[in-house]
């Protein structure tokens, strides 16, 4: 149960695919209308892409003794 090789789907398709697409196609409409200098355009699309990954949090759970435990966020404690 480590979730490694597991596919997510929705509607049928692979979700990662789909969002992919839908990152790439939003880049490219941004970099038509502000006329993106073509020297960055494909670093601009890559920032996209890794950006989106980082801040998704795909990996929101871990697996102990066999099953998904979330994760959970600390709150540094208050110093005053």
């Amino acid at each position: 149960m480590s979730g490694e090789g597991r596919r997510a789907y929705f509607c049928g398709k692979e979700y990662l695919p789909l969002v992919r697409n839908s990152l790439e196609n939003t880049a490219m409409t941004t970099v038509r209308k502000t006329q993106l200098d073509d020297r960055i355009v494909d670093l601009d699309r890559q920032l996209v892409l890794a950006t989106a990954w980082q801040e998704s949090c795909r990996r929101q759970y871990v697996v102990r003794q066999r099953k998904l435990v979330p994760l959970r966020s600390t709150t540094p404690a208050r110093l005053n």
